[in-house]
């Protein structure tokens, strides 16, 4: 029997998703200001609603709403559960705030002082909402580390997990820069297909350490082909996530600068980073 299911996985792929999405878009604020502002907007836009709609799967999978909020409003000083909940509780409110700066659209109109304030303070929220990011992406591969369970004792799940994060919210991140435009013709569109194979390579050296760190069943069941989840693994994950997703086709796109094979490397990059945590939340469960 499985105690966490489909609302815990898709509650950490979205988690990572956003923090990714959040860390690239205030990265090109910083560089490129207001030249990227729609690009921004939108990216900020995305972050602080995918991880609201993963704060709702974890709710929807604990059963009683009451229960989520008292963990987040009361945390326990030796639970990393209720400290991570802090976290991205944290981390939506300044991906929200953040947003709200760049557009002001709803705030603007009914609370200028409030609008203003988030204006005045759009840097500093930006630094902060990265903190925290990063946080979101490397916790919850932690939180997953203090269960007993074989598939979670690999010391590198929490930097899997935080690369993986950052790999699939770049790749969103890149649809929505073809989307805009706004990049092209500013030096940065050809640069865009070689970071996400920079990260690319930096998820596949994580996923070497967790898997050596794993113990030697777990590590047996991951790698096995006869394993539906270790076929998952190795295929969907490893081979068409990673290798072709975020190392083949950037590469190729950058002798190109086709937008298809753009977006079919965001596709298998996202389709990757789901089937690594359902693996993880699965196979851990039942080995």
């Amino acid at each position: 029997m499985f105690v966490w299911g489909w609302l815990v996985t898709l509650y950490l792929f979205l988690g990572g998703l956003s923090a990714g999405l959040f860390a690239a878009t205030a990265g090109l604020d910083f560089v490129g200001g207001k030249r990227f502002k729609r690009t921004v907007e939108w990216g900020a836009y995305w972050s602080w609603v995918i991880i609201a709609l993963g704060i709702c799967m974890l709710i929807l999978d604990l059963g009683r709403p009451e229960r989520a909020f008292n963990t987040m409003l009361h945390p326990h000083p030796v639970s990393p559960m209720s400290w991570g909940s802090m976290v991205i509780v944290i981390f939506m409110v300044l991906a929200l705030a953040y947003w709200l700066a760049h557009t002001g659209v709803i705030v603007k109109r009914l609370l200028k002082p409030l609008w203003n304030l988030l204006v005045r303070l759009k840097t500093i929220i930006g630094i902060l909402g990265g903190m925290f990011a990063f946080m979101t992406g490397a916790y919850t591969g932690i939180l997953l580390t203090y269960a007993r369970h074989s598939m979670w004792a690999s010391a590198a799940l929490p930097a899997l997990f935080l690369a993986s994060a950052l790999a699939t919210g770049y790749a969103l991140f890149s649809v929505i820069v073809e989307r805009t435009g706004e990049v092209h013709g500013a030096g940065l569109a050809e640069k865009i297909p070689m970071y996400e194979a920079v990260l690319g390579v930096l998820e596949l050296a994580a996923a070497g350490a967790y898997v050596a760190l794993l113990p030697a069943e777990a590590r047996a069941a991951l790698l096995s082909a006869s394993n539906p989840y270790g076929l998952i693994f190795l295929l969907v994950f490893l081979l068409a996530g990673v290798i072709f997703g975020e190392i083949v086709l950037p590469l190729l796109e950058m002798k190109t600068g086709g937008s298809a094979t753009l977006f079919l490397s965001a596709f298998l990059t996202l389709l990757g980073g789901l089937a690594l945590r359902y693996v993880v939340v699965f196979l851990g469960q039942s080995i």
